[in-house]
């Protein structure tokens, strides 16, 4: 499985994600996105990004596996697992 990877992102409109990827023939990427809200002083869950590919395809044909809130909706970032 190889040893996976943290990358955590900020912007700077209100939005942070946390980056996962691991590999060995098989890889896999995770991206998990989080957006404040500012008429509730919080940040929420915006949206998770999941993809697969192997070792030799092009990173542009990697399949998202996509959901936002309307998916799993409204989650507090301290309420996430």
């Amino acid at each position: 499985m190889g040893i996976p990877k943290l990358d955590l992102g900020m912007r700077n409109n209100g939005y942070f994600s946390v980056k996962h990827y691991g590999s060995m023939t098989h890889r896999w990427k995770s991206i998990t996105t989080f957006k404040y809200n500012s008429k509730e002083k919080d940040w929420f869950l915006h949206k998770e990004s999941v993809g697969n590919y192997e070792d030799k395809e092009d990173l542009d044909k990697i399949l998202w596996k996509i959901k936002t809130v309307k998916d799993f909706g409204k989650i507090r970032f301290k309420e996430y697992r």
